[in-house]
């Protein structure tokens, strides 16, 4: 049987078995030309060689290791407790609270009538929206917030009552900006609260020095700008200031702390 015989009648064998092999010198030479495997190969193999030769970090230097982490984790616990506002527990909602909206209104409601009417009796006018919203705010958060910033007011109208000055005509608690947290997520939350606050200079003086230098929960005047009102008597000073409040993660809020 000659050639011709033998491609006659095997032609669609040879034909199928030529294509296969075409096709596979085809993609061998399109991975050669993108992949060199044998070069691979080899840089795998040289990786794992170095690989063997690390040795583990002896145990000694484990312990060292987790020795100083703990140390900087007390420190930086105590700098939170030191630098943190401490909110009081009258002023926090209780994971499982029922009716935060109900808790709040009844909060401030009170809060109302000790700051309002304790200043009243001693003729201070004071704002009587205390800085905050009409409506009760929208959501759990909100709340907490708000809360926190009525503890802020308090301490600051208190100090003003017990120095004297003869107004607080203005009080706002500033919204915070930025993004909203996200579930679960730790935050720094500087809270702020915008006064005016009207009276005899050494009233609106005697204020100024027991908000920068009183033992209560951690505050900041990050503002203040004094104005004498030349209509009023000799002596009487107008004070607009921004106090703040450091909240570490009021979710959970740190421990300790308190002192400057």
């Amino acid at each position: 049987m000659d050639l011709n015989d033998i491609w006659q009648s095997h032609k669609r064998f040879i034909l199928t078995v030529g294509c296969a092999l075409v096709a596979v010198l085809i993609v061998q030479g399109i991975i050669g030309s993108m992949w060199n495997v044998e070069a691979r190969t080899q840089a795998v193999q040289r990786l794992q060689s170095k690989l063997r030769k690390l040795e583990a970090p002896p145990q000694q230097a484990l312990s060292s290791v987790q020795a100083e982490n703990l140390a900087m984790k007390e420190q930086l616990d105590e700098l939170y407790g030191r630098m943190s506002f401490q909110v009081e527990d009258k002023y926090l909602l209780a994971k499982d609270e029922p009716s935060p909206d109900l808790l709040y209104n009844s909060i401030r409601s009170t809060a109302q009538d000790e700051l309002v009417g304790s200043a009243a009796k001693r003729n201070i006018r004071v704002d009587e929206s205390l800085g905050l919203e009409e409506f009760t705010p929208s959501g759990r958060e909100a709340i907490q917030r708000a809360l926190r910033g009525l503890q802020i007011v308090e301490q600051v109208v208190g100090a003003a009552i017990v120095a004297g000055v003869r107004a607080v005509p203005e009080i706002e608690v500033i919204g915070r900006q930025g993004r909203r947290r996200k579930q679960d997520e730790s935050f720094i939350d500087p809270l702020r609260v915008r006064f005016r606050v009207e009276g005899g200079t050494a009233a609106v003086a005697e204020l100024l020095q027991t908000l920068v230098q009183g033992d209560g929960p951690y505050l900041c005047v990050e503002e203040a700008e004094f104005d004498l009102d030349q209509q009023e008597t000799f002596g009487s000073t107008g004070l607009s200031m921004v106090v703040a409040g450091l909240t570490i993660d009021p979710e959970a809020p740190v421990t300790g702390g308190g002192t400057r």
